[in-house]
């Protein structure tokens, strides 16, 4: 049997316990659970967590050492980019006044703005160039609630 995961490594290997032996023990449980995929999400919540020009600083990089360990235990990383909480920032979502927009969705990058849609294909282009991953998940392009869904 085969699984995929989707992993949030910025709380799984919180700051101090985000060493490569940190990694490896992580990933070793993965293994044993026959999981070949993790579906990494390296940005989210407007923190970077991997290497970017484009970017600029990130808060760690958890992506080279996934990827790293990953190997080790022949589990495949995949991070994750697209738009929505997952996204670069790019031109933000805005409802206007005709709803209420939810607190959670305020910094979303908007995906009618083409320069998010540009930023987050250049974004991912530098990720694949600099770390080589096995895969790239494209997440979503979404708006924060199905009404603005429904009627666009």
């Amino acid at each position: 049997m085969a699984l995929a995961v989707w992993g949030h490594p910025y709380s799984e290997f919180p700051v101090g316990q985000d060493s490569l032996d940190d990694f490896r023990r992580g990933f070793e449980r993965l293994a044993a659970s026959h999981v070949t995929t993790y579906y990494a999400f390296v940005l989210t919540h407007g923190k970077a967590y991997f290497r970017s020009r484009i970017l600029g600083e990130p808060e760690r990089d958890l992506l080279a050492p996934a990827i790293e360990v990953g190997d080790e235990f022949d589990i495949e990383v995949h991070p994750i980019i697209g738009l929505g909480a997952v996204g670069v920032q790019g031109g933000l979502y805005d409802p206007g006044t005709s709803e209420d927009l939810p607190s959670w969705a305020r910094d979303w990058p908007c995906p009618s703005w083409a320069e998010s849609r540009q930023l987050t294909v250049r974004v991912a282009q530098e990720m694949l160039d600099q770390y080589e991953p096995a895969g790239l998940h494209m997440d979503y392009v979404r708006y924060p609630n199905t009404a603005v869904l429904d009627s666009h």
